[in-house]
């Protein structure tokens, strides 16, 4: 058999080392994070002392439990796509562990009585609207984080509230419907509209009253106005729905339901074929928030801080958007911003308060409670 030219032995060992050095670097140890790829080299840069301590921190508590509704971020497939583009951006291997859930406000109480009980929180991060997050924050639940230092370029001190809560998205509440059924010269331009005996015993409403929760605001339309107003609207109510439920409408179980908790729900749908589209009664425009916030007894608190960072990112609005058809309008990016602006357009005046405005005034909080039980029919 005929042999190539013998190779120097130095040249051998060069090769060697070089080979091993290689092949160990091939193959991190599970105790390693893994670099960051492609997805989120952009976002990588520029980090600040603070957000690689945080990331250190997240990797190596090394999960993150959520708990929140199936519709919130796309469940339980969204939460797997959210923890693999998280882990790809920031080199982690943080495994997100989630379980649907009940109700925003049921989710927020669970975690007050386990705050106060000593106990850990159900999830790591709670996601919720504002009358929620104030109630966290009036229990003293809830942890205060630099938010803006950890993320200066994409957290401005204007989206983060009191310290302790993050703007994850903007809504317009209104009302979802059936666009096949639904007459189109029906469709309410205000919240009148919808005492219209063409109405009765077909649109529902949440049983946690969403959208009228803020009306009831002093510089909304105030609480006997409202409670006024939904005593006779109850009366064309034929059941109780909560909000990201569109596919009931899609089905024709009712023809709408309102006032919901923004439009996202609908969009989704309409973006897969079904026959459901939003309208927005102009005498009750109104953009609330979603927030992000991290509980004091969180078990993986470093974790849940680095998720709401992730979400904060472009990649996590974008992704928000493609799991729920929502994100926040004070960025360029943002889709939800032409919404906003083409009611703004149709002449309404948005009610938009802050977490401390709903702390200022107690009172929407008592009577979300009695409008509770008006829906409720007791």
């Amino acid at each position: 058999m005929m042999r190539g030219p013998k190779m120097p032995a130095m040249l051998v060992v060069l090769l060697s080392l070089l080979l091993s050095t290689a092949c160990a670097g091939a193959s991190p140890t599970d105790s390693q994070p893994t670099k960051p790829t492609s997805d989120g080299a952009q976002e990588a840069l520029g980090r600040t002392a603070e957000l690689v301590a945080l990331i250190d921190a997240a990797n190596r508590e090394g999960s993150l439990r959520l708990v929140w509704s199936e519709s919130v971020f796309g469940g339980a497939e969204g939460a797997k796509r959210i923890q693999d583009a998280m882990n790809r951006m920031f080199g982690t291997r943080i495994q997100v562990q989630f379980s649907p859930g009940p109700a925003q406000p049921q989710v927020a109480s669970q975690i007050i009585a386990e705050y106060k009980a000593g106990q850990k929180a159900t999830s790591d991060v709670y996601y919720g609207a504002g009358l929620n997050i104030a109630a966290l924050v009036q229990a003293g639940a809830l942890e205060m984080v630099p938010w803006t230092k950890l993320l200066p370029d994409r957290i401005p001190q204007e989206i983060v509230e009191l310290d302790q809560a993050i703007r994850q998205r903007s809504v317009v509440s209104g009302f979802t419907y059936n666009s096949r059924l639904v007459n189109a010269s029906k469709l309410p331009q205000k919240m009148d509209d919808m005492l219209d005996a063409y109405w009765t015993g077909k649109v529902a409403t949440t049983p946690y009253v969403a959208g009228f929760d803020f009306l009831v605001a002093p510089d909304a339309w105030g609480r006997d106005k409202t409670i006024d107003y939904l005593r006779k609207f109850s009366k064309q109510v034929s059941g109780l729905m909560r909000c990201g439920e569109a596919e009931r409408i899609a089905a024709g179980e009712v023809l709408a339901m309102g006032l919901d908790c923004g439009g996202d729900s609908a969009r989704t749908w309409k973006d897969r074929g079904a026959p459901v589209d939003h309208v927005v009664p102009l005498d009750a425009a109104q953009k609330r928030f979603f927030y992000l916030a991290v509980p004091k007894n969180a078990p993986n608190p470093n974790a849940a801080k680095l998720f709401t960072v992730f979400m904060m990112t472009r990649q996590g609005q974008e992704l928000s958007w493609e799991l729920d058809r929502a994100d926040l309008d004070v960025f360029p990016e943002s889709r939800i911003r032409e919404t906003v602006q083409d009611v703004e357009r149709r002449g309404a005046k948005f009610f938009q308060p802050s977490i401390k405005y709903l702390l200022d005034h107690p009172e929407m909080q008592s009577a979300r409670q009695e409008m509770e039980k008006i829906v409720r029919g007791e």
